[in-house]
Protein backbone atom coordinates (compact mmCIF):
# COMPACT_ATOMS: atom_id res chain seq x y z
CA UNK A 1 0.00 0.00 0.00
CA UNK A 2 1.26 3.65 -0.71
CA UNK A 3 2.77 5.81 2.12
CA UNK A 4 2.25 9.09 2.28
CA UNK A 5 3.57 11.94 4.70
CA UNK A 6 0.77 13.89 4.19
CA UNK A 7 -2.95 12.56 4.93
CA UNK A 8 -4.73 13.84 2.50
CA UNK A 9 -3.00 12.60 -0.19
CA UNK A 10 -3.84 8.68 0.69
CA UNK A 11 -6.66 8.44 -1.36
CA UNK A 12 -5.82 9.94 -4.59
CA UNK A 13 -2.30 7.71 -4.26
CA UNK A 14 -4.20 4.39 -3.09
CA UNK A 15 -5.88 5.07 -6.38
CA UNK A 16 -3.00 5.87 -8.37
CA UNK A 17 -1.57 2.78 -7.16
CA UNK A 18 -4.19 0.63 -7.94
CA UNK A 19 -4.87 1.75 -11.74
CA UNK A 20 -1.15 0.76 -12.03
CA UNK A 21 -1.21 -2.53 -10.60
CA UNK A 22 -4.18 -3.01 -12.80
CA UNK A 23 -2.57 -2.01 -16.04
CA UNK A 24 -5.53 1.30 -16.06
CA UNK A 25 -3.09 4.10 -15.54
CA UNK A 26 -4.04 7.07 -18.29
CA UNK A 27 -0.87 7.77 -19.75
CA UNK A 28 -2.02 11.87 -19.04
CA UNK A 29 -2.78 13.07 -16.30
CA UNK A 30 -3.82 16.12 -14.76
CA UNK A 31 -2.61 17.53 -11.34
CA UNK A 32 -4.58 20.37 -10.36
CA UNK A 33 -2.61 21.28 -7.27
CA UNK A 34 -0.15 24.48 -6.54
CA UNK A 35 3.36 23.72 -4.15
CA UNK A 36 1.76 25.69 -1.57
CA UNK A 37 -0.74 22.56 -1.45
CA UNK A 38 1.79 20.19 -1.54
CA UNK A 39 1.75 19.42 -5.48
CA UNK A 40 5.74 18.46 -5.13
CA UNK A 41 5.46 15.76 -2.52
CA UNK A 42 3.05 14.48 -4.42
CA UNK A 43 4.39 14.13 -7.66
CA UNK A 44 7.54 12.52 -5.84
CA UNK A 45 5.55 10.33 -4.44
CA UNK A 46 3.82 8.79 -7.54
CA UNK A 47 7.05 8.78 -9.37
CA UNK A 48 8.35 6.66 -6.71
CA UNK A 49 5.15 4.17 -7.38
CA UNK A 50 5.71 4.41 -10.41
CA UNK A 51 9.24 3.47 -11.17
CA UNK A 52 9.64 1.22 -8.11
CA UNK A 53 10.06 -2.64 -8.99
CA UNK A 54 7.63 -3.02 -5.98
CA UNK A 55 5.21 -1.09 -7.21
CA UNK A 56 4.79 0.35 -3.32
CA UNK A 57 7.38 2.67 -2.69
CA UNK A 58 9.76 0.27 -1.13
CA UNK A 59 12.64 3.23 -1.09
CA UNK A 60 15.32 0.25 -1.74
CA UNK A 61 14.90 -0.88 -4.92
CA UNK A 62 17.34 0.59 -7.81
CA UNK A 63 14.84 2.46 -9.07
CA UNK A 64 13.68 3.92 -5.65
CA UNK A 65 17.73 4.34 -5.07
CA UNK A 66 18.30 6.39 -8.62
CA UNK A 67 15.58 8.56 -7.85
CA UNK A 68 16.60 9.60 -4.16
CA UNK A 69 19.92 10.19 -6.02
CA UNK A 70 18.10 12.30 -8.58
CA UNK A 71 19.57 10.19 -11.76
CA UNK A 72 17.09 8.40 -12.82
CA UNK A 73 17.15 8.56 -16.56
CA UNK A 74 13.54 7.73 -17.47
CA UNK A 75 12.24 10.93 -15.64
CA UNK A 76 11.93 13.68 -17.19
CA UNK A 77 10.96 17.56 -15.88
CA UNK A 78 9.99 20.46 -17.78
CA UNK A 79 10.00 23.47 -16.23
CA UNK A 80 9.14 27.24 -17.98
CA UNK A 81 11.96 29.00 -19.96
CA UNK A 82 11.48 32.59 -18.37
CA UNK A 83 7.59 32.95 -18.30
CA UNK A 84 6.89 30.09 -21.08
CA UNK A 85 7.17 26.75 -21.65
CA UNK A 86 8.93 26.52 -25.30
CA UNK A 87 7.82 24.55 -28.21
CA UNK A 88 11.53 23.24 -28.39
CA UNK A 89 11.19 22.07 -25.11
CA UNK A 90 8.14 19.65 -25.86
CA UNK A 91 9.61 18.69 -28.97
CA UNK A 92 12.87 17.33 -27.20
CA UNK A 93 10.62 15.67 -24.45
CA UNK A 94 8.35 13.97 -27.29
CA UNK A 95 11.62 12.74 -29.04
CA UNK A 96 12.87 10.79 -25.82
CA UNK A 97 9.05 9.59 -24.70
CA UNK A 98 9.55 8.02 -28.22
CA UNK A 99 13.12 6.22 -27.41
CA UNK A 100 12.93 2.75 -25.26
CA UNK A 101 13.39 3.17 -21.53
CA UNK A 102 17.08 3.58 -20.23
CA UNK A 103 16.22 1.18 -17.28
CA UNK A 104 13.62 -0.95 -19.64
CA UNK A 105 10.49 0.21 -17.15
CA UNK A 106 8.28 3.19 -18.12
CA UNK A 107 9.22 6.75 -18.72
CA UNK A 108 7.56 9.46 -16.86
CA UNK A 109 7.69 13.35 -18.24
CA UNK A 110 6.03 16.13 -15.49
CA UNK A 111 5.32 19.55 -17.28
CA UNK A 112 5.34 21.27 -14.15
CA UNK A 113 3.09 24.49 -14.19
CA UNK A 114 1.62 23.83 -17.59
CA UNK A 115 -0.54 26.94 -17.90
CA UNK A 116 2.74 28.43 -19.23
CA UNK A 117 2.72 26.41 -22.30
CA UNK A 118 2.57 28.85 -25.18
CA UNK A 119 0.19 28.04 -28.07
CA UNK A 120 3.17 26.19 -30.30
CA UNK A 121 4.43 24.03 -27.15
CA UNK A 122 0.41 23.23 -26.10
CA UNK A 123 0.32 22.45 -30.44
CA UNK A 124 3.23 20.46 -30.20
CA UNK A 125 2.13 18.30 -26.87
CA UNK A 126 -1.24 17.53 -28.12
CA UNK A 127 0.37 15.35 -31.17
CA UNK A 128 2.27 13.67 -27.98
CA UNK A 129 -0.77 13.20 -26.26
CA UNK A 130 -2.58 11.86 -29.07
CA UNK A 131 0.24 9.27 -30.16
CA UNK A 132 1.20 8.11 -26.90
CA UNK A 133 4.48 5.98 -27.13
CA UNK A 134 4.60 2.77 -25.25
CA UNK A 135 4.37 2.76 -20.98
CA UNK A 136 5.44 6.19 -21.55
CA UNK A 137 3.62 8.53 -18.89
CA UNK A 138 2.82 12.27 -18.51
CA UNK A 139 2.02 14.50 -15.66
CA UNK A 140 0.65 17.92 -16.32
CA UNK A 141 0.94 20.05 -12.76
CA UNK A 142 -1.08 23.41 -12.75
CA UNK A 143 -3.10 25.37 -10.40
CA UNK A 144 -4.67 26.92 -13.28
CA UNK A 145 -6.11 23.85 -14.97
CA UNK A 146 -8.53 27.21 -16.93
CA UNK A 147 -5.87 28.38 -18.59
CA UNK A 148 -5.17 25.14 -20.47
CA UNK A 149 -6.25 24.42 -23.84
CA UNK A 150 -10.49 22.68 -23.78
CA UNK A 151 -8.03 20.43 -26.49
CA UNK A 152 -5.35 19.54 -23.95
CA UNK A 153 -7.44 19.43 -21.21
CA UNK A 154 -9.57 16.34 -22.91
CA UNK A 155 -7.05 14.14 -23.33
CA UNK A 156 -5.84 14.31 -19.85
CA UNK A 157 -7.34 12.36 -16.46
CA UNK A 158 -8.22 14.92 -13.92
CA UNK A 159 -6.60 13.71 -10.75
CA UNK A 160 -9.12 13.89 -7.69
CA UNK A 161 -8.27 15.44 -4.80
CA UNK A 162 -9.67 16.78 -1.51
CA UNK A 163 -8.97 19.75 0.00
CA UNK A 164 -7.73 19.17 3.95
CA UNK A 165 -10.07 20.08 6.52
CA UNK A 166 -9.43 22.34 9.43
CA UNK A 167 -8.81 19.00 11.82
CA UNK A 168 -6.10 17.47 9.16
CA UNK A 169 -4.34 20.41 9.05
CA UNK A 170 -4.18 21.05 12.63
CA UNK A 171 -2.82 17.50 13.15
CA UNK A 172 -0.27 17.87 10.11
CA UNK A 173 0.98 21.41 11.39
CA UNK A 174 1.40 19.58 15.20
CA UNK A 175 3.40 16.79 14.10
CA UNK A 176 5.71 19.21 12.20
CA UNK A 177 6.42 21.69 15.46
CA UNK A 178 4.04 24.38 14.27
CA UNK A 179 1.61 25.72 16.79
CA UNK A 180 -1.78 24.17 16.05
CA UNK A 181 -3.72 27.69 16.14
CA UNK A 182 -2.20 28.58 12.69
CA UNK A 183 -4.26 26.83 11.09
CA UNK A 184 -5.95 29.95 9.46
CA UNK A 185 -2.20 31.28 8.08
CA UNK A 186 -2.52 28.19 5.33
CA UNK A 187 -5.33 31.04 3.56
CA UNK A 188 -3.04 33.44 3.50
CA UNK A 189 0.20 31.25 2.00
CA UNK A 190 -1.83 29.24 -0.38
CA UNK A 191 -1.50 25.83 1.81
CA UNK A 192 -0.75 24.31 4.64
CA UNK A 193 2.35 22.58 3.06
CA UNK A 194 4.31 26.10 2.20
CA UNK A 195 3.86 27.20 6.05
CA UNK A 196 6.59 24.83 6.80
CA UNK A 197 8.81 27.06 5.29
CA UNK A 198 7.37 30.16 7.09
CA UNK A 199 9.68 31.39 9.81
CA UNK A 200 8.64 31.66 13.61
CA UNK A 201 9.12 35.82 13.39
CA UNK A 202 6.77 35.70 9.84
CA UNK A 203 4.34 33.43 11.40
CA UNK A 204 4.52 36.38 14.50
CA UNK A 205 3.95 38.83 12.39
CA UNK A 206 0.76 37.68 10.49
CA UNK A 207 -0.66 36.90 13.88
CA UNK A 208 -0.06 41.02 14.84
CA UNK A 209 -1.62 41.85 11.39
CA UNK A 210 -4.37 39.65 12.06
CA UNK A 211 -4.74 41.32 15.42
CA UNK A 212 -4.37 44.59 14.67
CA UNK A 213 -7.22 44.33 11.52
CA UNK A 214 -9.51 42.76 13.94
CA UNK A 215 -9.35 45.60 16.30
CA UNK A 216 -9.60 48.28 13.42
CA UNK A 217 -12.44 46.78 12.19
CA UNK A 218 -14.21 46.50 15.42
CA UNK A 219 -13.36 50.08 16.57
CA UNK A 220 -14.03 51.16 13.22
CA UNK A 221 -10.53 53.26 12.89
CA UNK A 222 -7.82 53.01 11.24
CA UNK A 223 -4.28 53.15 13.24
CA UNK A 224 -0.91 54.02 11.83
CA UNK A 225 0.21 50.53 12.94
CA UNK A 226 -2.33 48.76 10.61
CA UNK A 227 -0.64 51.68 7.94
CA UNK A 228 2.65 50.75 8.42
CA UNK A 229 2.40 47.13 8.09
CA UNK A 230 -0.09 47.19 5.06
CA UNK A 231 2.98 49.69 3.59
CA UNK A 232 4.94 47.44 4.25
CA UNK A 233 3.26 44.29 3.50
CA UNK A 234 0.17 45.19 1.03
CA UNK A 235 -0.14 41.66 -0.39
CA UNK A 236 0.16 40.03 2.99
CA UNK A 237 -2.30 42.74 4.61
CA UNK A 238 -4.95 42.93 2.16
CA UNK A 239 -4.73 39.18 1.98
CA UNK A 240 -5.41 38.99 6.57
CA UNK A 241 -8.04 41.14 5.80
CA UNK A 242 -9.73 39.28 3.31
CA UNK A 243 -9.74 36.59 5.43
CA UNK A 244 -11.29 38.05 8.19
CA UNK A 245 -14.62 39.16 5.95
CA UNK A 246 -14.37 35.41 4.61
CA UNK A 247 -14.91 34.36 7.80
CA UNK A 248 -17.58 36.55 8.89
CA UNK A 249 -19.43 35.92 5.34
CA UNK A 250 -19.04 32.28 6.68
CA UNK A 251 -20.65 32.99 9.88
CA UNK A 252 -23.95 35.09 8.40
CA UNK A 253 -24.43 33.49 4.87
CA UNK A 254 -27.31 31.67 6.07
CA UNK A 255 -29.13 34.71 8.26
CA UNK A 256 -28.49 37.32 5.97
CA UNK A 257 -28.17 37.06 2.70
CA UNK A 258 -28.04 40.47 1.55
CA UNK A 259 -25.45 40.67 3.59
CA UNK A 260 -23.73 38.15 2.73
CA UNK A 261 -23.84 38.77 -1.07
CA UNK A 262 -22.64 42.60 -0.69
CA UNK A 263 -19.42 41.14 1.29
CA UNK A 264 -18.48 38.68 -1.82
CA UNK A 265 -18.39 41.70 -3.84
CA UNK A 266 -16.15 43.94 -1.29
CA UNK A 267 -14.02 41.20 -1.02
CA UNK A 268 -14.04 40.70 -4.57
CA UNK A 269 -13.14 44.75 -5.15
CA UNK A 270 -10.49 44.52 -2.19
CA UNK A 271 -8.63 41.52 -4.14
CA UNK A 272 -8.63 43.63 -7.27
CA UNK A 273 -7.01 46.73 -5.16
CA UNK A 274 -4.00 44.84 -3.87
CA UNK A 275 -3.35 44.23 -7.02
CA UNK A 276 -3.24 47.81 -8.35
CA UNK A 277 -0.84 48.65 -5.59
CA UNK A 278 1.83 47.33 -6.70
CA UNK A 279 1.41 49.65 -10.03
CA UNK A 280 1.10 52.70 -8.23
CA UNK A 281 3.50 55.00 -7.63
CA UNK A 282 2.24 56.51 -4.49
CA UNK A 283 -0.69 55.20 -2.03
CA UNK A 284 -1.91 56.87 1.39
CA UNK A 285 -2.36 53.36 3.53
CA UNK A 286 -3.77 54.87 5.77
CA UNK A 287 -6.36 56.14 3.95
CA UNK A 288 -6.70 52.82 2.25
CA UNK A 289 -7.17 51.14 5.54
CA UNK A 290 -9.92 53.99 6.90
CA UNK A 291 -11.36 53.37 3.38
CA UNK A 292 -11.99 49.60 3.39
CA UNK A 293 -13.24 49.76 7.01
CA UNK A 294 -15.74 52.69 6.85
CA UNK A 295 -16.98 50.68 3.26
CA UNK A 296 -17.43 47.47 5.48
CA UNK A 297 -19.26 49.34 8.18
CA UNK A 298 -21.77 50.80 5.72
CA UNK A 299 -22.44 47.00 4.51
CA UNK A 300 -23.71 46.32 7.52
CA UNK A 301 -26.29 48.40 8.21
Amino acid sequence: MAVTSVPWFEQPLRQFQQQLLDNKLAHALLLPLGNANGAQLLLNEMTQLLFCYQNNGCGSCKACLLLKAGTHPDLHQIVADGNQIKVDQIRQLSQILAQTSQQGGPKLAIIKQAEKLNEAAANSLLKTLEEPSAASYIILQTEQSGLLPATILSRLQKMTLVAPGQQQIQAYLSQHNIDASLHWQSHIYGGPIALLDVTQDQQNQLQTIRKIWGMALRDKVATKELAQYTAEMPALSLQVLCYLLQSKLLSIAASQPNFADSLVKFIQTIGKEANKLTKMPTVNYHALCQDFISQYHKLKR
